[in-house]
């Protein structure tokens, strides 16, 4: 299904350049597809075209959420207080 939704998205991108809403769906894309970094580009690029689209906003959030949920193996184990710290 995620090939036809890219599809679909980009062909909606191609009818309407600035649809924000089609950017938004290729980075739901790259995200189940696991590439948080084109995901991130894609975000980026919708909340350029509209930077109050509450929709891309919340995305671009959970995107990054997602990959501070995947640390990389050489960090070292935190205290509470040095993770608030980094919030």
């Amino acid at each position: 299904y995620l090939a036809l939704a890219s599809k679909y998205a980009q062909k909606s991108l191609s009818l309407e350049p600035n649809l924000v809403e089609g950017y938004g769906a290729l980075a739901d894309v790259a995200l189940a597809e696991g590439d948080i970094k084109r995901a991130d580009e894609l975000f980026e690029h919708a909340l350029l075209i509209d930077p109050r689209d509450f929709w891309s906003l919340y995305n671009y959030a959970r995107s990054h959420r997602q990959r501070r949920a995947k640390p990389p193996s050489a960090w070292r184990a935190q205290s509470a207080p040095e993770c608030r710290e980094q919030m």
